[in-house]
């Protein structure tokens, strides 16, 4: 007798779009300036412009300068940095993504990376690089959140000890400046996102709910035309268990389908 051959299927999902591509983007530069480049494209464009006076100084009539004002934050000082920021964003981006949608977090992260650009280039004399200000943004978009329920988590706030933590030992090269220069980008980004983003997307899954409590709900007393008044118990009984099969089925297929809609497949394992 033949054996039976099992199939196993896996859907390979670019969930999260904006934080996975910043993520894969991130990676690529990393690897191609450290083993490639040998640190050439991290000490020119992937660091902030700073003072007159400090190592790399804006000029308005210099267009790198605009571009190290938002590509900083793909330089990174060690592997340890890197390793530590891209654990930070996959962790909490794709929730807040999901929560406050892909526009408003890519939005945010260009707000916060260029406010914190333009303030070292006008406060500070030490370049900075890497990720910070959008790591401490989402932080803080998901204590707002919370704030917006009455409640706080302890978990949110250790995440906030640890990444502070992490930023006083891994001695930001402008000090205590530079920490609050990373935190006034974050803060800025997560305010905008989290005043303006969540009354649009409420009123908007409102009327969502609304129009499909109205869409879904049944007459009771009336199905395809049939009067269940009328009927004898028997058959009313029955018409009612359709009206119940029918009406699952239908909701089945319509979060199948909602929830294939929400995903972006590229791509199936079938062993």
């Amino acid at each position: 007798m033949a054996k039976k051959k099992t199939k196993f299927k896996l859907k390979l999902i670019y969930d999260s779009p904006v934080t996975v591509t910043f993520a894969l983007t991130a990676l690529i530069l990393f690897l191609l300036d450290s083993f490639v480049l040998k640190e050439k494209l991290g000490g020119t464009f992937l660091l902030s412009p700073t003072l007159a006076d400090g190592n790399m100084p804006f000029s308005f009539s210099n267009p790198k300068s605009y571009v190290q004002l938002i590509c900083y934050v793909f330089g990174y000082a060690s592997q340890v940095s890197f390793l530590t920021n891209m654990i930070f964003l996959l962790l909490i981006g794709p929730r807040m993504e999901e929560l406050y949608g892909s526009v408003v977090i890519g939005i945010m992260m260009f707000v916060a990376s260029l406010f914190s650009g333009v303030l070292t280039a006008s406060c500070c004399k030490n370049s900075i690089k890497g990720t910070a200000s959008i790591v401490l943004m989402l932080i803080l978009l998901e204590v707002f959140m919370q704030f917006s329920k009455k409640k706080l988590q302890v978990s949110s706030i250790l995440l906030i000890v640890l990444f502070v933590t992490s930023e006083i030992l891994g001695k930001n090269p402008n000090g205590f400046i530079g920490i609050l220069i990373t935190f006034a980008g974050g803060l800025c980004g997560s305010l905008f996102a989290f005043l303006t983003s969540p009354k649009a997307r409420a009123a908007k899954k409102a009327d969502k709910e609304k129009k499909g409590s109205a869409s879904n709900s049944f007459n009771d007393e009336k199905f395809d035309g049939y009067d269940f008044e009328n009927l004898d118990e028997s058959a009313a009984e029955i018409s009612k268990r359709e009206k119940k099969s029918i009406f699952g089925k239908k909701k089945s297929k319509a979060s199948k389908k909602g929830s294939d809609d929400d995903t972006t497949v590229i791509g199936t394992i079938e062993l």
